[in-house]
């Protein structure tokens, strides 16, 4: 291709188009970075420190219940009380700082135990109204490999996994922060006070160890707790694809792009659908990208949903950004998602 640039040697005029693209890679990289560990890490052992941040927009809209005493008024239903402001402005910010760790027994059979802490926080019209602080549930679940093609074929072009998971979540987070009236906010708290089941399964490719993808589909149903709240049924399905550059022998770059559908069924009281209307569903682009040096990583993630519906009054939700560091253990061999 003949060089066009004036002013310049034809060297450097020919290597000005490749300088560009880099740089724009760059950017992409770094302005729309997103969960990279929204994908399975089959296979790999880790600790992982992770601060999120999601934000919801809208009219002022939520609902409290009040807490009857059981000594005075034992078949009392909680009764709802709706607060709804058409002309004042909400913001509502969860920022959660999460510890996960990833072990696996065996090269089929993994486990994964998180735990949160988590600040949520309400603005009305830019003026903070409510904050709750707490601990939140404690996350357990396990991985299993149906089937894992390079347990078999580990020099092959193209490796295959499908990993099914189940697990559940432990009731350990606040959900008894009742106000000055002795009224409480279900979404404000830390905890659900509810035990939940979770499942799904996933399919992973690879090839040549540079480009990976799955797909995968998932749902988690909590139990009711002692106040009759219920959260409504959770469903989630996602495809993303990666790719792996290599920077040198040791050092590793892993920017990625998905889509994710998530589903929430009405939440409840009294096994009754709360008049706030909380069913809803979203769909979302993640942008990731993850550098990895030695047994290092540092990620960051952003989600950008861009098409939701839901039923009555709701917040809107807005971008969720994650930062991460996560420190590698012994990889089990034979494993699909080798880095």
């Amino acid at each position: 291709m003949p060089c066009l640039c004036r002013n310049l040697t034809p060297e450097t005029c020919c290597l000005t188009p490749y300088f560009l693209f880099m740089i724009r890679i760059l950017l992409f990289l770094l302005f729309f970075p997103l969960l990279a560990h929204a994908q399975h890490e089959t296979g790999t052992n880790y600790l992982r420190a992770t601060y999120t941040q999601q934000v919801r927009k809208g009219v002022v809209r939520y609902m409290t219940f009040h807490n009857h005493n059981p000594q005075y008024n034992i078949t009392s239903d909680y009764h709802q009380h709706l607060y709804y402001h058409p002309f004042k402005e909400a913001k509502e910010y969860t920022t959660q700082l999460a510890l996960q760790g990833q072990y696996y027994l065996n090269p089929r059979v993994g486990v994964q135990v998180e735990i949160a802490y988590l600040l949520k926080r309400r603005d009305t019209d830019g003026e903070t109204t409510d904050t709750q602080t707490g601990i939140g549930d404690l996350s357990i679940k396990g991985m299993y490999q149906l089937y894992n093609s390079g347990l078999f074929q580990v020099a092959a072009t193209w490796k295959h996994v499908i990993l099914i998971e189940g697990g559940g979540r432990i009731p350990t987070g606040k959900f008894t922060n009742f106000d000055e009236l002795n009224e409480l906010e279900p979404h404000l708290q830390a905890g659900t006070e509810a035990w939940a089941v979770q499942g799904g399964i996933a399919y992973l490719w690879q090839k040549k160890r540079v480009w990976e993808g799955e797909v995968s589909v998932g749902m988690r149903y909590h139990f009711p707790n002692s106040y009759t709240f219920q959260q409504g049924i959770f469903y989630n399905t996602a495809a993303y694809i990666q790719r792996n550059i290599r920077l040198g022998d040791q050092s590793l770059l892993l920017p990625s792009i998905g889509i994710q559908a998530l589903f929430w069924e009405s939440d409840q009281l009294n096994e009754k659908p709360i008049v706030e209307e909380t069913k809803r569903q979203l769909v979302a682009v993640r942008f990731a990208t993850q550098w990895r040096y030695q047994q290092w990583g540092i990620a960051a993630s952003y989600q950008l949903p861009f098409q939701q519906s839901w039923e009555g009054i709701q917040l809107k939700q807005q971008g969720t950004l994650s930062i991460s560091g996560t420190y590698y253990g012994k990889k089990v061999r034979g494993i699909a998602r080798l880095k």
